[in-house]
């Protein structure tokens, strides 16, 4: 099997997709079955985009997928480039392009230097005035997202011109009718009235959305949110590793958490006063008898004298928790959190710790555990 790969132009605008052509021949003189997809894999100035696939298209493709021999079969398919492997500057710019491509225990690498022309080229500011991730180049406003995946695309281009459109946020862009998240149209849902709430919701008076889509809330006329939507994350003090947070209308109170699976917001069934609801940060909160973890009720825990330790540990001044769990036979009046380096990029070894004890016992996870495996865990890592 002999592989050929091409490119139909060396020189290219930020938004542009490389089109790839792969010639694939049988030059045996055996049927060879080949795929209706290639393996292939991107580099971009050295550097990899994994997960970063374009549009195959086979032409031609015979759907017993034999070649025959000295038959020659072309696969044609578009890669969006990588901005982000490639150093901005307000010049025509040398960038290197690598390919290989496999099928089956046959590859082939192809190897170019393109150019590419920055002239006229710059990031575009939302109203909040923080950079988005929409940029323009000459006449064309695009959107370049650099957590690209294999499902979605890096580039995608937006219809007209820049005046056309109000860039919100980093994700999301309108025009006098229609809604965009990451530079691609929201089906079926208009810019009047729209607005962005915090870093978890946006919508009109008619229907709130998520980044995933509808957020299924009962009364989008009376929907607020009550906190920024954002949590410290492991390893930072700053607002914006951790996305979640809780939201009310006039009858349910709601929460969404960006890494579960669940796509719309979850309805916090057991708040029946949802005006009394108020976030506590790290996904808790509570209302005038309840209170809650991740939209679900910590059973027993009082919500009046309710206080978070750390991001583990919390307590009503009766009770410890661990999560949404009491932590049975404790000393209230000596507990205490202990350090980790668990985690060992995290600034703040309190804040995290998953490490607890009274004046009898040590915890982690809320079970009782021991000083030995304690002070085995502080010599598992190597220290500053």
């Amino acid at each position: 099997m002999k592989i050929n790969i091409s490119v139909k132009k060396n020189s290219y605008k930020p938004y542009e997709k490389i089109r790839i052509e792969v010639l694939v021949e049988n030059n045996s003189h055996e049927n060879i079955q080949i795929p209706k997809y290639l393996k292939y894999y991107p580099f971009f100035n050295g550097e990899s985009k994994e997960g970063t696939n374009g549009k195959e298209s086979l032409e031609n493709y015979k759907s017993e997928n034999i070649l025959l021999p000295q038959e020659t079969i072309c696969y044609n398919f578009e890669q969006a480039i990588e901005l982000g492997f490639i150093t901005e500057k307000s010049e025509i710019k040398l960038f290197e392009f690598k390919l290989t491509i496999g099928i089956f225990e046959i590859s082939e690498t192809f190897c170019e230097k393109f150019e590419i022309d920055f002239n006229e080229y710059h990031r575009l500011i939302a109203i909040n005035d923080e950079p988005s991730n929409y940029y323009k180049s000459d006449d064309v406003i695009f959107y370049y997202s650099p957590y690209s995946r294999a499902f979605e695309e890096a580039t995608a281009i937006l219809k007209g011109k820049q005046s056309d459109y109000k860039i919100l946020n980093e994700y999301y862009a309108i025009n006098d009718q229609k809604v965009y998240y990451n530079g691609r149209l929201v089906r079926g849902f208009s810019s009047k009235g729209f607005k962005i709430f915090n870093r978890l919701f946006a919508g009109n008076n008619n229907k709130i959305l998520t980044r995933y889509g509808n957020a299924k809330i009962e009364n989008p006329k009376a929907f607020k949110v009550i906190d920024n939507g954002l949590m410290p994350s492991l390893f930072t003090y700053e607002l914006g590793g951790y996305r979640c947070g809780y939201a009310v209308d006039n009858q349910f109170a709601y929460y969404f958490d960006e890494s579960n699976s669940t796509q719309h917001a979850i309805k916090v069934k057991a708040c029946k006063n949802p005006k009394s609801l108020k976030s506590l940060n790290f996904g808790y909160a509570k209302d005038d008898i309840n209170v809650y973890l991740e939209g679900k009720k910590i059973t027993k825990a009082k919500p009046e004298t309710f206080e978070i330790i750390n991001r583990n540990y919390s307590t009503d001044g009766k009770k410890i928790f661990f999560h949404r769990d009491a932590i049975e036979s404790i000393d209230l009046k000596s507990f205490e959190i202990l350090p980790t380096i668990s985690h060992q990029n995290s600034p703040d070894k309190i804040l995290n710790s998953l490490w607890a004890k009274d004046k009898n016992n040590y915890f982690k996870y809320g079970y009782l555990n021991t000083k030995e495996k304690y002070e085995k865990h502080l010599k598992s890592y190597k220290t500053e």
